[in-house]
């Protein structure tokens, strides 16, 4: 079926007096048309008449309307979200782990998610039909490359965790090697998801078969939708079936190590497993809660998404009805809520973190703290600097106490090589007047000047 885009466009061709085309005839004309085919803003307007998408469209519409506003304020808030997270596990030595690797990459796939949604929402309405296939095909890309990292994410934690499971029963694993072993997943994780996302603009596309087009993404083939949802479902069967695995053995392991009596101490920092130190009840416990965090992050991710995977491939099976307007009209309508539920993922993942997790409560909490404490005191922070130069002048050079839990507060790990640092607003008040003089024992010769 030829294009409606390229209608009179060719010139007219005489049976009589045409010469058969040789091979780079035919090879430059298949190039100067793909050219033609992603650059032609006219074939975004072909694709959304023929499917529909033009019937119930008010000529009236904005750019943004007010409910793309408020989306637009929610996706900047989860931004925010996903940025304290990354902040945070940046901060906190005791977050450096393989693990939190995965997690920290989660929240990123969210920020992209989030950052996606907000373009789309600018470039839609009449600036879609303003755009080219090519620009299109990336506005629209992102999404799915942000969902497919999201997904691998998944995936790469639930083998990691599987293969320490593994591992363990033979010898234990070495934290370098699992640094390594987690970047290298990460990686193939974006690898994986932009060979995905960029797949329709490389060509599995329906420019030029109208009838596989989809009503939900008009230039985007049923049969590559239905690709994606089927690769996906799969690869979250796979990570449900590893994760509840590895949970099991977890119990079995605290429940054996809890029999024993092993002492509860720290046990690995929030490390699940994979260390050469003997697993106790803490970590044990430990472990069990960030597996239960993975889970119900893994849960939440599943309902979230589902509906929108349902939608596709209600899309997919809707080849027959291609040209019915109720079909057209009930795609669009799901897809305006379903699209905004499965965004708003990316969102509860921060809360969900906070809520499963008291290490990393304090840890969001402390960040939150010294940003508050930093923005309240910066317009003094000149004064306090030159008054304790003149205090630690008249000291002789010693120390304060002013100083000493500034430095706590500034230190990268927190001033306790990882344990709790003092209060950071408590630190800040501290006045360099209300210091206590050096204590002299009776007895003892005063310190030197």
């Amino acid at each position: 079926m030829e294009h409606p885009a390229l209608l009179g466009t060719a010139p007219a061709v005489t049976m009589e007096a045409s010469p058969s085309p040789s091979a780079e005839d035919y090879a430059y004309y298949k190039i100067t048309n793909t050219m033609y085919l992603y650059s032609n803003p006219m074939v975004i307007l072909a694709h959304y008449n023929y499917t529909g998408k033009l019937n119930n469209r008010d000529k009236r519409d904005r750019a943004v309307t007010t409910t793309g506003i408020v989306a637009i304020v929610v996706c900047c808030v989860i931004i925010v979200e996903n940025l304290v997270v990354l902040l945070t596990f940046w901060r906190n030595r005791k977050f450096h782990t393989p693990t939190y690797y995965f997690l920290a990459n989660l929240a990123c796939s969210d920020l992209l998610a989030a950052a996606a949604y907000v373009a789309n929402i600018s470039l839609s309405g009449p600036n879609t039909f303003t755009m080219t296939p090519t620009a299109w095909f990336a506005r629209e890309g992102v999404i799915f490359v942000a969902l497919a990292a999201s997904v691998f994410s998944f995936l790469a934690i639930a083998v990691e965790r599987h293969l320490i499971m593994a591992r363990r029963r033979l010898a234990p694993a070495v934290p370098g090697r699992r640094r390594v072993r987690a970047c290298l997943l990460i990686a193939a994780c974006w690898a994986l998801a932009l060979l995905l996302g960029s797949l329709p603009s490389l060509g599995w596309n329906c420019l030029r078969a109208l009838q596989q087009c989809s009503v939900v993404l008009p230039l985007y083939s049923r049969r590559f939708l239905a690709f994606c949802v089927t690769l996906y479902t799969l690869v979250l069967a796979g990570i449900v079936t590893l994760y509840a695995r590895v949970y099991a053995a977890v119990r079995r392991s605290g429940r054996r190590v809890g029999g024993n009596g092993g002492n509860g101490g720290n046990g690995g920092g929030g490390c699940v497993g994979g260390g050469p130190r003997k697993a106790t009840p803490g970590t044990s416990r430990r472990s069990v809660l960030l597996l239960k965090t993975v889970f119900i992050v893994v849960g939440v991710f599943i309902a979230c998404w589902t509906p929108l995977f349902g939608l596709l491939l209600a899309d997919v099976a809707c080849g027959t009805l291609r040209r019915s307007l109720s079909c057209s009209a009930a795609a669009t309508s799901a897809a305006n809520w379903l699209i905004p539920l499965a965004v708003l993922n990316s969102g509860m993942n921060p809360l969900i973190y906070a809520a499963s997790s008291r290490d990393m409560r304090r840890a969001f909490a402390r960040l939150l703290c010294c940003c508050c404490a930093r923005g309240r005191f910066g317009a003094g922070e000149s004064a306090a600097n030159a008054t304790r130069s003149r205090s630690s002048a008249s000291s002789g050079g010693r120390p304060t106490a002013t100083a000493t839990n500034e430095r706590d507060l500034t230190s990268p790990d927190g001033g306790g090589g990882g344990h709790t640092p003092p209060n950071s607003i408590k630190a800040l008040l501290l006045s360099p007047g209300l210091e206590q003089p050096p204590v002299t024992i009776k007895g003892q010769p005063p310190p030197p000047s």
